[in-house]
């Protein structure tokens, strides 16, 4: 269950593409439920055809409810997950990670980098190399930043 600006952002229940996969709700629920993660890694055109997580998508149905609005919380989800021995579990998070009220850490912020440069292509060394040069970047003289 999601408010409205979820509902809007969130378009697409059986994604064709890579784009489409990033405004999925069951796709990113899909692969968490079968990989046990998600993540920039997860957003791969093997992981569009992949049968488990298609079939996990198959068990997730989004739901708009226009009461979930909340100014505090336009961000907010509600989730049900329904067990196979018949029983509810309920869920809620106001506000996503990463969201000025529920921030990430240094260190979760540090391997999201990490993460998304290696999947970009960058080896390593140059990542963890230019990881270092921008935790200080305000040491940094103003000579060095202008090159």
């Amino acid at each position: 269950e999601v408010p409205p600006l979820v509902a809007l952002s969130l378009i697409y229940d059986k994604p064709n593409n890579l784009e489409e996969a990033r405004f999925s709700l069951p796709f990113a629920v899909g692969t968490m439920l079968a990989s046990g993660q998600l993540g920039i890694e997860n957003l791969t055109n093997e992981a569009l055809v992949n049968r488990r997580i298609q079939m996990e998508m198959s068990k997730v149905e989004m739901r708009r409810i226009d009461s979930l609005q909340d100014t505090k919380a336009p961000e907010c989800a509600r989730i049900t997950l329904l067990t196979d021995d018949d029983r509810e579990l309920t869920g809620y998070l106001g506000e996503p990670m990463g969201m000025p009220s529920n921030p990430m850490s240094d260190d979760q912020i540090y391997d999201k980098f990490l993460r998304c440069t290696a999947v970009g292509g960058m080896f390593s060394d140059q990542s963890t190399t230019l990881l270092k040069h921008l935790a200080t970047i305000e040491l940094a003289s103003s000579a060095l930043i202008a090159l």
